[in-house]
């Protein structure tokens, strides 16, 4: 392992009282497990190319393995958002391009769902919308939503989504003016089951930014 220009992005405290992270080591996006007092036991790095990968997160899925994100930033303008389905060792079993190449992607967390599959929501840089998307237990795209900007706000993005307890997803993020160096506002959609929208509420907090 290089340990040069190394970083961690996200971990996860695992049955068996180690944990597992994921990170960057020379800007190569990879896994890692370890005991219970930092010890590693295995690593994996991910897309063993030429262009650089950069970590997002981990989560434990309800196979006793583990559901990975990170981001290959490759020769061209796309950035594909990749997340692997890996065993209990790191070792890949399934995988899906979430975002189909489109440019300008920002990753951000992915949750398990009660199916034991993912939710996840991901802003477009290009035009600041987002993506709420569903993946089965295997990764596969069950389906993807699209939300945009409206002509009121310049762009609206949404940084996490959970399942809510009637069987819909949430999504939070945030909204932002057309002017510039205007505030961001705070940004929830709810949505059923099928990712349809429901109802969104829009929030501002005076001083506090919105992340």
């Amino acid at each position: 392992m290089n340990y040069s220009n190394s970083g961690l992005a996200f971990i996860r405290q695992t049955a068996d009282n180690g944990f597992v992270f994921t990170g960057d080591s020379s800007s190569l996006a990879g896994v890692t497990k370890t005991d219970s007092v930092g010890n590693i036991l295995w690593r994996h790095p991910y897309h063993l190319i030429d262009w650089n990968t950069y970590s997002n997160s981990v989560i434990l899925n309800n196979e006793n393995g583990y559901f990975i994100g990170y981001v290959y930033d490759g020769p061209g303008p796309e950035d594909p958002f990749i997340i692997l389905k890996t065993d209990s060792a790191g070792n890949t079993l399934d995988s899906t391009n979430v975002n189909n190449n489109m440019v300008d992607w920002f990753q951000n967390s992915f949750t398990i769902t009660r199916d034991s599959g993912l939710i996840t929501a991901n802003i477009r840089g290009d035009d600041l919308s987002f993506n709420l998307t569903k993946l089965d237990k295997n990764v596969n795209i069950v389906w993807t939503k699209f939300f945009q900007n409206t002509i009121a706000y310049a762009g609206i993005g949404s940084k996490c989504a959970i399942q809510t307890n009637d069987g819909g997803y949430l999504a939070a993020g945030f909204r932002t003016l057309p002017t510039f160096g205007a505030p961001e506002f705070g940004y929830i959609i709810k949505t059923d089951a099928n990712g349809d929208s429901l109802w969104s509420k829009t929030y501002y907090f005076p001083n506090i930014y919105v992340n």
